[in-house]
């Protein structure tokens, strides 16, 4: 297959072995973000290799955002998960009022 057909067919020329070797040992993915979010992805994935404190990983993994960048990405995941427990915990008083109602309406309906 030539060059131009692989690019063309999309396939990216994909064959056993190819591409760049991985040196920290972790596999990686490729992985579409919206562009305005590609700050806060790449800040999370900074402060989770600082969290690993992997001396050998560090060697390969220099950080790529700034302190105020990470800053601003670790308030977006305080925001996130204060939105999902909010979400979880409304879920939890709408299965509970359903619960209630059809226990109303089985005694209601047996009398």
């Amino acid at each position: 297959m030539s060059t131009e057909s692989v690019t063309k067919s999309k396939r990216g020329g994909k064959r056993e072995g190819a591409g760049r070797k991985p040196l920290s040992g972790y596999g990686t993915v490729v992985m579409r973000v919206p562009s305005g979010m590609k700050k806060y992805i790449l800040s999370m994935i900074d402060i989770y290799v600082d969290w690993l404190n992997n001396d050998e990983m560090k060697k390969y993994i220099k950080e790529r955002t700034t302190a105020g960048e990470r800053l601003q990405a670790i308030n977006i995941i305080e925001r996130l998960v204060l939105h999902e427990r909010e979400r979880i915990a409304e879920r939890a008083r709408n299965d509970d009022d359903e619960r209630q109602i059809s226990l109303f309406e089985e005694q209601h309906s047996i009398e």
